[in-house]
């Protein structure tokens, strides 16, 4: 099993790795839709189908103690594929192992044998070899696209570089992205958007200005606010966030990204994830970070001003 390490880059490689890893995505990413799960065409994927496959494959990739990052290669490959060809409902698990075992040939250091996949499958190894084939002649022989999971690191790592502020190890954090990958609803949005909003609900827990993080990559990103908060509450449904999490709109991040660059509002005073939960927001008790060196914080007027606060929580 490959070993995740922390990556050692400077913030200007993290930028070009950021932006050649967008070209990529633009270029190679494609939106897939499925259809319903009382589907009676033979040679429709269903979205019960595919999640039931993929969830074999977590159980498959466990098994031979295969890196996340293979796991995560290998759906973002599948999904691909059942969005360029046809293929039948008694052969879409084979199709997911065959891309299980080309993205363990590319990631792991140890490649693993095509025999451990016959093993523990129901599938010989001329029909797992013909379908790595045909994998590769369908994706043109681009086997390794740009992934959510490779969005997830850079984002992290910038976050990291940027901020003195403690984030959560990346383990937890690549676990939330595997739990949203099990559902299918994650294969109509692009990496990179999936990647920034399971970013965006982790730095809510943690980090006191994560919401001026967030915008800084939707810039980069250049994404439509609408779309990433649909993105945004399915990750959240997904992770089972307390229903008092904070729930944006488009017209907020219009408003506070056009408000931040202005300085129109003090981004020191914006509350944590834990004070919209505690109720602390509402009785004006939001621990902040409290700099001192912020002329906003330290003015008792600028407590009665505009509060970003009371544009993040929706009117129950």
């Amino acid at each position: 099993m490959r070993s995740q390490s922390v990556w050692p880059v400077s913030s200007i490689r993290l930028t070009n790795m950021l932006e050649d890893a967008l070209r990529r995505e633009s270029e190679e990413w494609e939106e897939v839709f499925y259809s319903g799960q009382g589907s009676f065409e033979e040679m429709d994927v269903s979205s019960k189908m595919r999640d039931k496959a993929v969830a074999q494959l977590w159980t498959l990739s466990r098994t031979l103690r295969l890196s996340s990052e293979s796991y995560i290669l290998g759906v973002s490959l599948f999904d691909q594929v059942l969005s360029r060809i046809k293929v039948r409902s008694k052969y879409v698990y084979c199709v997911g192992v065959g891309c299980l075992s080309l993205a363990g040939k590319l990631v792991e250091d140890d490649d693993p044998e095509l025999d451990s996949f016959v093993r523990w499958t129901e599938f010989s190894m001329c029909e797992l070899k013909r379908m790595e084939l045909a994998i590769a002649s369908k994706m043109d022989w681009n086997l390794n696209p740009r992934t959510s999971l490779h969005f997830l690191h850079i984002f992290y790592f910038m976050v990291q570089s940027s901020n003195a502020a403690s984030l959560p190890s990346l383990a937890p954090v690549e676990y939330r992205l595997i739990n949203c990958l099990r559902h299918y609803q994650s294969a109509s949005f692009a990496p990179s958007t999936l990647a920034l909003a399971v970013l965006s609900v982790t730095l809510e827990c943690c980090h006191p200005d994560w919401l001026t993080s967030v915008l800084h990559f939707l810039n980069e990103v250049k994404v439509d606010y609408a779309t990433f908060i649909k993105c945004l509450r399915f990750v959240q449904k997904v992770c089972a966030l307390p229903s008092e999490a904070v729930r944006l709109l488009p017209s907020d991040l219009v408003f506070l990204s056009c408000s931040l660059e202005k300085s129109g509002i003090c981004t020191c005073a914006r509350p944590t994830y834990a004070d919209i939960v505690s109720g602390r927001h509402k009785a004006g008790l939001c621990e902040g970070s409290g700099d001192e060196s912020c002329t906003s914080c330290a003015s008792p007027a600028s407590n009665k001003g505009v509060r970003v606060s009371a544009l993040l929580v929706s009117a129950s």
